[in-house]
């Protein structure tokens, strides 16, 4: 009690201040009085000091600048980022060759560069059906036989030309141009050779290998392992022009195989 001798009461934090209802007169609605009103204000007042609302639009610009809003957004993508990586990844094996794919790629690509700018080139008629196993495997030292690597076999030499000046430059040009193609399909599940390249840089054997014009495919060799590569009219009709084939060597094959033609990508540029 205050010294007056009037019950002094304190306004709640949650206590709303009594509403007068007396009706309006003029409106018929029911007023607040101008000391509960006051009463109110305080209230409310007291309530804000000690409950702090939350931090609106303009606190949180305030709070967060540009670049730390960009940091935040960029973490955020990296979190969202890890599961849907993980899952893109894939199984290990599939994980290994497309990784081995891109490596040998890369890998023809510096090959052919090299290849451009060799200096000796011989290129050979070859025995199509005369592939054996190849007792050692040397490149470049052997007259009578040619490597067919993807098989580990060599097959027997026929006929062998040098090819110099522009001939040369026309041909290793069609040759490192499709070498350094990224993706080849490695023709079709065949290969009968009729033509075969060695290519040179002073002493050492930059590619070895031999073409099959019906099964679209020509060998070329890793540091590990070999494959075939696609070939392309452009390089068949290099190879015929220098070195056609003989037209008993046509007739033997379509003798052995009446039924081979040519791959229909053996077409396709």
């Amino acid at each position: 009690n205050s010294s007056s001798g009037r019950p002094c009461r304190r306004v709640g934090l949650e206590e709303k201040a009594p509403i007068d209802q007396s009706a309006d007169e003029s409106t018929g609605s029911s007023v607040a009085s101008p000391e509960l009103t006051s009463s109110a204000q305080t209230a409310t007042s007291y309530r804000e000091s000690r409950i702090p609302s939350l931090p609106g639009k303009q606190k949180i610009d305030t709070l967060y600048s540009a670049p730390e809003k960009m940091k935040t957004l960029q973490l955020l993508f990296a979190l969202l980022m890890v599961p849907i990586l993980a899952c893109a990844e894939g199984h290990p094996d599939d994980v290994f060759y497309t990784d081995l794919k891109r490596i040998e790629a890369k890998y023809r690509i510096s090959k052919a560069r090299l290849i451009k700018k060799a200096d000796r080139v011989i290129i050979y008629l070859v025995d199509f059906d005369g592939i054996k196993d190849a007792e050692i495997e040397v490149f470049g030292d052997d007259e009578d036989e040619i490597s067919v690597a993807p098989y580990g076999g060599e097959t027997r030499v026929l006929k062998s030309k040098e090819v110099v000046g522009e001939e040369r430059k026309t041909l290793l040009a069609a040759l490192g141009d499709q070498i350094a193609k990224p993706d080849h399909s490695g023709g079709a599940f065949c290969h009968y050779p009729i033509h075969g390249i060695r290519v040179y840089s002073g002493e050492e054997v930059l590619h070895e290998g031999t073409f099959c014009w019906v099964c679209s495919n020509f060998s070329f060799s890793y540091p590990q392992g070999a494959s075939w590569l696609d070939t392309t009219p452009r390089l068949k009709e290099v190879f015929t022009s220098l070195l056609p084939i003989p037209q008993k060597e046509l007739d033997r094959f379509h003798k052995k195989y009446p039924g081979a033609e040519p791959k229909e990508s053996e077409h396709e540029e």
